[in-house]
């Protein structure tokens, strides 16, 4: 049974519009190779098919957002590789699409399949700041599909979009490069795809400064989410089939694959231990191989966070 996700997108105004529902360090001089001066702080240049932008990234008002969008473009945030069955430890965006494009609202990507409906495997609770708000163009904020479902997808807006305010989470800002912002939320689309793929090749992060060549993305943010894999234990039945156990673990989401073969591992189920309940340390299956892949929550995640 593989698991199924609502799109990650944020909603359209209500005036009359469609829904739409709703990441390497230099070490030379970066601000040298922009066209504006890159001040001290933390930036996200994105290089895609169609020329690059760069972001601010407001890591003192939003510091998990940023610790793990930067943890992701860095690759060291470990994440869930749904498609091989494995904890992954690599660049999240390099490589992917801006899957959406909906004209004069916002571009969007961090889908690593590019359906919209995926994650790394994990969720974190909104960061809402009352003085970052979607008040322009080129304003950086998590996409969602609802409260404290943040992970991996991500949008950069094209108009003032205050209706998003206090529902996405605001953690940028893009100060040059917005004219290839624009002509991305100019190309022809159908169905808010773009017709002809627009890439977003690689997510690099500046640190400008002494203070920014500092930040740590996994120091920042010990409360998130931890990807782990996990220790199995197979045993044979008299009656057929196998058992599966693992060391269960409070607050800890486990996704378990099974497959026919070790190339050929598919997600089957979710499945959630809290203290003194234990629920889904034992299964059974024909299939001759199981990988079991753990989040960890170092707090106790919302109801949206373990769906």
């Amino acid at each position: 049974m593989k698991e199924t996700l609502s799109p990650m997108l944020p909603q359209r105004s209500p005036r009359g519009l469609t829904t739409l529902i709703l990441a390497g360090l230099l070490t030379l001089a970066p601000a040298l190779l922009h066209a504006v001066d890159l001040g001290p702080g933390l930036y996200a240049e994105f290089t895609t098919s169609m020329g690059s932008f760069t972001c601010v990234l407001h890591h003192e008002q939003t510091p998990n957002t940023v610790a793990n969008f930067v943890g992701l473009a860095e690759g060291t945030r470990a994440w869930m590789d749904m498609e091989h069955a494995a904890v992954a430890r690599e660049p999240f965006y390099d490589g992917i699409t801006f899957h959406r494009v909906a004209e004069d609202f916002v571009i969007q990507s961090g889908s690593r399949d590019g359906t919209g409906t995926d994650s790394p495997g994990y969720y974190f609770p909104d960061e809402i700041v009352p003085a970052l708000r979607h008040d322009a163009a080129g304003v950086l904020s998590m996409a969602n599909r609802g409260a404290d479902t943040n992970g991996a997808q991500f949008f950069v807006t094209l108009d003032a979009t205050d209706w998003l305010d206090d529902k996405h989470t605001v953690f940028g800002r893009v100060v040059d490069g917005m004219e290839v912002v624009e002509q991305i939320g100019a190309v022809p689309t159908e169905d808010e795809v773009p017709i002809d793929p627009v890439a977003l090749e690689q997510v690099r992060i500046l640190r400008i400064g002494e203070a920014a060549e500092q930040y740590d993305a996994i120091a920042a943010a010990p409360l998130l989410p931890r990807v782990n894999g996990v220790e199995t234990r197979i045993s044979f039945y008299e009656e057929g089939g196998l058992g599966l156990d693992w060391e269960l673990v409070p607050r800890t989401r486990y996704m378990v694959f099974i497959g026919g073969a070790p190339d050929e591992l598919y997600p089957w189920q979710a499945f959630w231990e809290w203290p003194g309940v234990l629920f889904g340390n034992q299964l059974t299956a024909t299939e001759a191989f199981f990988t079991v892949i753990r989040v960890h929550y170092p707090e106790a995640p919302t109801d949206n966070e373990g769906s």
